[in-house]
């Protein structure tokens, strides 16, 4: 079985925040572990990969050109030659990705393909993003409200990320 995922925690040609292997862990004793396992691997390690890019953009653009470090993302990459910002060499083992942004890939990952496989009949994310306070349809009436989930990401990944992403600035 090859693998499209390069995970080498701090590596130079990482695309990926977790393997299969430890997706499928964290996905074992969980009520949605059959949605999980019903995609081959090649389309779940493709999910991961993806992901790991929706919760690597959370950071924001990289600081330079030829720095992994995003600009949202607290601290600095363990190294200066690591492809993802994680790790970032906090606790007791440098190079560790964090468990939440693990978690988060994996939770995005089963997201983006529950979104494709069965696409919602309201797009209610859009609707946000297009300014829509409410909204009513054959006597179904929704109200949004800020909910601070980003547009194209699970509201579970958000969840284990949001503490890791800077929303605010102090002033000097």
């Amino acid at each position: 079985m090859s693998s499209r995922i390069t995970y080498t925690p701090g590596g130079a040609d990482d695309n990926c925040y977790t393997t299969l292997a430890l997706a499928d862990a964290y996905f074992a004793d969980d009520l949605r572990e059959e949605d999980w396992s019903a995609s081959e691997d090649d389309r779940r390690e493709r999910a991961l990969i993806s992901a790991t890019r929706v919760i690597e953009g959370l950071g924001g653009d990289r600081r330079t050109a030829d720095s992994p470090a995003r600009a949202l993302f607290p601290g600095e990459p363990y190294v200066d030659t690591q492809a993802l910002h994680f790790p970032i060499g906090d606790g007791s083992d440098p190079l560790a990705v964090p468990a939440n942004v693990q978690e988060a890939v994996c939770e995005q990952a089963l997201w983006m393909m529950q979104q494709k496989d069965a696409p919602p009949l309201l797009d209610h994310a859009g609707n946000q993003q297009a300014g829509i306070g409410s909204l009513s349809l054959d006597g179904i009436s929704v109200n949004y409200k800020g909910g601070g989930v980003p547009p194209g990401v699970a509201p579970e990944a958000w969840k284990r990320m949001e503490s890791y992403v800077q929303t605010t600035w102090g002033t000097a």
